[in-house]
């Protein structure tokens, strides 16, 4: 989206200006129905790939409107844990579906078709499984104690709904707050 509409912040906020390819061309509506803005030249220029991540954070009716026009491959990048519940999404023909493992795999086949899916490992793969009991022993917090979990670097505002469960909970529970920022090997 324009930097100007965008409401919808998974990470850091852009300080430095987009790259010379970079093209902001939509507006984010406040409600997923609404249409709005979106570059023409999205339709009218000529061009190999369209990646698509977040289409929920676009003006459907209007991308609905123009989508046949657009010549080139279509790809959706899906990193949401759960399927969209606006039908009109359904309504965008994608030329190939990427995922990140088997898991989301398995939940967008309840929509899409298996040769479409295509899995891209991010941020790890495989998925592993660990023995909870051996990390909460590893990091002396007992099996009473309850952990709040969030991975992965958010604008501070975006921590205040975790600190406030924490906060309304402590006298109640005890509460360990784990957030892994970064990873290192």
């Amino acid at each position: 989206p324009t930097l100007e509409s965008a409401q919808d912040w998974h990470h850091q906020i852009i300080e430095k200006p987009d790259e010379d390819y970079v093209i902001r061309g939509y507006e984010q509506p406040i409600t997923l129905s609404e249409s709005g803005w979106i570059d023409d030249r999205l339709w009218k220029e000529n061009y190999d790939i369209l990646v698509v991540q977040g289409l929920a954070l676009m003006p459907i009716q209007t991308l609905l409107k123009n989508w046949k026009k657009i010549k080139a491959k279509k790809i959706l990048v899906v990193h949401e844990g759960k399927l969209p519940t606006y039908e009109d999404f359904y309504k965008c023909e994608f030329d190939g579906i990427v995922c990140f493992d088997s898991r989301y795999k398995s939940m967008l086949l309840r929509r899409y078709s298996p040769n479409k899916i295509h899995i891209i490992p991010c941020p790890c793969h495989p998925v592993v499984r660990g023995n909870k009991a051996l990390v909460r022993k590893k990091l002396s917090i007992s099996k009473e104690k309850i952990i709040l979990f969030s991975f992965g670097r958010q604008p501070l505002k975006e921590y205040k709904d975790y600190l406030k469960v924490v906060e309304e909970l402590e006298g109640e529970y005890e509460i360990y707050y784990v957030r892994i920022l970064r990873i290192r090997s």
